[in-house]
């Protein structure tokens, strides 16, 4: 996305398209909804290189086309200014540290561990991860 949108280099992103809803809102959050991207089917992981070929030789699953072609066109055609740009949030919450249900669970005796917003005011991500950290030590 810097590439593209500081330099006006044309790029393509190239996703599985398991991460189709992932890449498109990361690509909006960072006012560029008109990234152009291209996907290739899940998984890539223990693949051979014949077998990713074919991915690339193949036709992007979400739109039926070949990848390749898409590739191409992403790096010819120039973009028209839409949808690059920033992005105005307005927060509904803020972030702020929320731990004020912690002190009264464990004067219950419930066995109580803090993950995300709890800890500090975080993103999604970081959450999961500690939240998947809290489950494995259990």
């Amino acid at each position: 996305m810097t590439i593209e949108a500081q330099y006006g280099v044309p790029t393509v992103a190239m996703h599985t398209d398991k991460f189709d809803r992932v890449a498109r809102n990361v690509a909006a959050v960072n006012g560029m909804s008109e990234l152009r991207q291209v996907f290739v089917p899940q998984p890539v992981m223990g693949k051979s290189p014949r077998e990713l070929r074919a991915y690339v030789d193949g036709k992007d699953p979400l739109t039926g086309r070949p990848v390749m072609q898409e590739v191409i066109e992403g790096l010819t055609t120039p973009l028209d200014g839409q949808g690059v740009g920033t992005i105005e949030y307005d927060r509904s919450t803020p972030r702020l540290v929320d731990d004020a249900i912690a002190a009264p669970l464990r004067e219950a005796g419930v066995d109580t561990w803090l993950a995300g917003d709890c800890v500090a005011p975080r993103n999604l991500f970081c959450a999961i991860h500690e939240g998947e950290a809290v489950a494995l030590a259990l």
